[in-house]
Parts: C-alpha cells; structure tokens; sequence
C-alpha cells in the first residue's frame, strides 16, 4: 500500500514536488518529505518537533507524565 503523498505524486505523475504543511500538518510535511524523494523542498509553519506533544497538550501534567511512562 502505497502513503497519501506518494499516491498523489503518482496520480499527477510528478517527477518533484514542493510541498507545504501548517501547525501538525508542518510536522507530518517533513515525515513525508523523509519517505518522498521526489519532496524537493519543504516549508513548514508553526510545525512540531514531537506529534506526541501536540497529542498531550490538553492533558495534565501528572497524566501526560503517566501516558509517557506506558509508552
């Protein structure tokens, strides 16, 4: 099974692409950008280091701490 990006690369049959993500989308560009070698260049606002985080955030401290723990 192909990922999302590539399927779309193919689709349009594209031999590079730029490709652009914002907040968790600004982290998942730079995953992809990793798998996808026709990604020539990346830009990303607000992105994340951790999608973890951004997963924990509403969470309380004692509990983001606990669910790091079982991880």
């Amino acid at each position: 099974m192909k990922n999302p990006v590539s399927a779309i690369i193919d689709y349009f049959n594209l031999d590079e692409v730029d490709a652009m993500g914002v907040s968790w989308g600004g982290y998942f560009v730079i995953r992809a950008a990793a798998y996808e070698k026709r990604i020539k260049n990346v830009v990303c606002y607000d992105f994340f280091y951790d999608g973890l985080n951004t997963f924990l955030k509403d969470f309380s401290k004692d509990t983001r701490n606990h669910i790091r723990q079982l991880l």
